[in-house]
């Protein structure tokens, strides 16, 4: 039996990493419903993403809850103004 070192028997499963700078995680989502999973939960956004500039008019859903997966700190929307939770 003849083994090439540079085949490997088992490969390893690539872990998916997402873009620099993808921090927060959509952890509850208003627009799931029943088994729909919803249009924003569990994707990974940016803080640049979630932040609503003045002069901007809110788009994220009220109720939407967004998880730091650096740090775990929550922050939400409320009547369209982004608080921490």
């Amino acid at each position: 039996m003849y083994l090439n070192p540079t085949i490997q028997e088992f490969p390893v499963e690539a872990v998916y990493r997402p873009p620099k700078g993808y921090d927060w995680k959509v952890v509850v989502d208003p627009t799931r419903s029943m088994d729909e999973p919803g249009l924003f939960y569990g994707r990974l956004f940016r803080i640049f993403d979630i932040h609503i500039y003045p002069g901007e008019k809110p788009t994220w859903p009220n109720g939407i809850v967004f998880q730091s997966v650096k740090t775990g700190e929550k922050l939400t929307y409320v009547q369209g103004k982004l608080q921490k939770a």
